[in-house]
This record gives C-alpha cells, structure tokens and sequence, in this order.
C-alpha cells in the first residue's frame, strides 16, 4: 500500500495568505495540529499549532512563519511502512503527499493511518492471536508458518517487536482460526515460549487496540 493509495483531499491546504487563526481552526475542525501550505499548487511546508502559539501571531497570514515550516513530505510511491516512519520521526498528525517539482497531491491524516495498520494487521477478520517471545536468532518465520499451517490454519498478520535491553523479541500472529488449542501444543513441543493468546471472545480487540494506543502515545497525540 503506498501514499497515493491513502491520501485524501477532504482536508484542504492552506494558502499562504490565510491567516494564522484560520489554520487553527482548521485543525481543531480536522482534529490534527500539522496543516500544508501551498501555493499555486506548489508546497511551501507544513505548519503546526505550536509555531502559531509560540509566535503568538493570530491575524497574521500564515507566510509569516515560512522560516519555520516544517519540510517533510510523502512521495506518492513510498511504501506505508516509510509513511510510519516519517509520522514517527517528524511527530505529525498530518503528512503531505508531493510529486516531482514539489507538486502538492493531497494529505495523508493520522487516522488514515491507524485505519491502514488496521486493515494491514486484519483486525477486523475473525480469528485468534497467539504471542511468542524467542531469542532474535531463534526467529524464522517459515517455520511459525508450518506449525500454524500444520493444524490448519492460516497467518492472517505478523507483528515482530523488539524487547527493549535485550537480544529477545516478540512475534504477534493473527491466524484465521478461534480454536488455538491445537496450536498453541504444537508450539510447546517445538520449545517455542508462548507469551500470551487470545481469541475473540476473550482480549483479541484488547491486544490490537493496545497496539494503536502505543502508537499514538510515540506520537504525543
């Protein structure tokens, strides 16, 4: 999945006339705090709530703080996974999509994002989540993949995060089956430590939401 297939234009630019108290309002409006600035089509950058409120300029166009917009963008074939990493680094709630010449395309908002790592991670099909914690050179996917496939079942999502001052990690499954019981033996008799599992009648939704949660929490929202 890449920029352009996420943007939206429901979310309109500024110009560089507007006034400071505009793109505020704007922002409240679309519930972010990063707004792009473009001109004649061109982008300029992009402007947040705290350059507005550290300058204390309110009727003042927006051109004003040109020095210090921000210039940090998508380029329309970028992969969603650099889209995150640029979210991260940058700390915005709302990322620009701009092609060659620095035509501005459209607006990428960071519940498009959270919706797209939804859809990626198929929390909305039915089936349960197992969690395995192993030493990082213990990992093989192809490996997980045949247990899971060995009882019948499929991996609908993977998720490997690091454990934090270790050479440890943990591998979140969705598999597109409720009864993990069969699973969950087999990964016992292959020595695989098996962290948690759930299904859906029990914290599946918990587990993913979490995951949201932690995101959002790295990017101060």
């Amino acid at each position: 999945m890449t920029a352009e297939q996420i943007m939206s234009d429901v979310v309109p630019p500024l110009k560089p006339v507007d006034y400071c108290n505009t793109a505020l309002s704007w922002m409240e409006v679309f519930r972010i705090s990063h707004l792009p600035v473009v001109e004649n089509n061109r982008f300029m950058g992009i402007i947040s709530d705290n350059m507005i409120y550290d300058a204390n300029i309110f009727e003042e166009p927006v051109k004003k703080l040109e020095s210090k917009f921000l210039n940090a963008y998508a380029q329309p074939h970028m992969h969603f996974y650099e889209l995150i990493d640029i979210f991260i680094r940058h700390r915005l709630t709302a990322l620009p999509v701009v092609k060659s010449n620095n035509v501005f395309l459209g607006l990428i908002t960071l519940p498009t994002v959270v919706q797209t790592f939804a859809e990626l991670f198929a929390t909305d099909m039915p089936g349960g989540v197992v969690i395995l914690e192993m030493h990082t050179n213990d990992y093989s996917l192809s490996e997980i993949a045949q247990i899971i496939e060995g009882n019948d079942a499929r991996i609908l999502s993977c998720y490997v995060s690091n454990i934090p001052e270790s050479m440890r990690i943990r591998v979140t499954l969705k598999v597109n089956k409720s009864d993990l019981t069969s699973i969950l033996r087999t990964f016992e008799r292959y020595d695989y430590e098996v962290n948690a599992s759930f299904v859906p009648d029990d914290k599946m939704n918990t587990v993913i939401q979490d995951r949201f949660d932690a995101f959002m929490q790295y990017l101060d929202i």
